[in-house]
């Protein structure tokens, strides 16, 4: 019996040391280190005409205006401050018009129709391309915010002959 019983010692203690040898393989020395991961988000605008303005018929014998809406969207980086939205004076300005005091006209083959847009329903804040320009309120959220073009072609031009009259007006938005 001695016999078995060496052999089984012995096989006890071999497994034991494989075991140990198993276990403090496992154990060996580790270190660790950290890495940064980060991003710049930066701010951004994307600006769009989601209506133009169209006076449609027109009299110029009326002692009316002729009044229309146009509609411009800007989608900015959520929390990108002082969006602003310029209209330059278009294609066919007046000679005396400016950034600040636009004097826009349409044409039609030389012979020209004033209009002019404002920020606002009543037709006392004018829209420009420097000064005059439209500032959101507040900062922009992300999503897109919509504002209004308010558009006057004034009454009694009698010297505008009949046809159609067009213009261009470019949108910048700035931030």
């Amino acid at each position: 019996m001695r016999t078995k019983t060496r052999f089984t010692r012995s096989a006890m203690a071999t497994a034991l040391i494989v075991a140990m040898a198993a276990v403090s393989g496992t154990a060996t020395a580790a270190t660790t280190d950290t890495m940064a991961v980060s991003a710049n988000v930066v701010a951004a605008c994307d600006i769009a005409v989601t209506g133009d303005l169209d006076f449609g018929a027109y009299d110029p014998q009326s002692a009316t205006d002729t009044t229309s809406t146009g509609t411009i969207a800007t989608t900015c980086t959520a929390g990108t401050p002082a969006v602003t939205v310029a209209l330059d004076q278009g294609l066919h300005a007046t000679v005396a018009s400016t950034d600040t005091a636009p004097e826009r006209q349409m044409d039609n083959a030389g012979v020209s129709l004033r209009y002019d847009l404002y920020q606002d329903s009543g037709a006392t804040t004018a829209w420009g391309a420097s000064t005059a320009s439209y500032t959101a309120a507040g900062t922009a959220t992300g999503s897109a915010d919509s504002v209004t073009v308010y558009g006057v072609l004034p009454a009694s031009q009698t010297t505008a002959t009949a046809g159609a009259y067009s213009d261009t007006v470019t949108a910048t938005v700035s931030f």
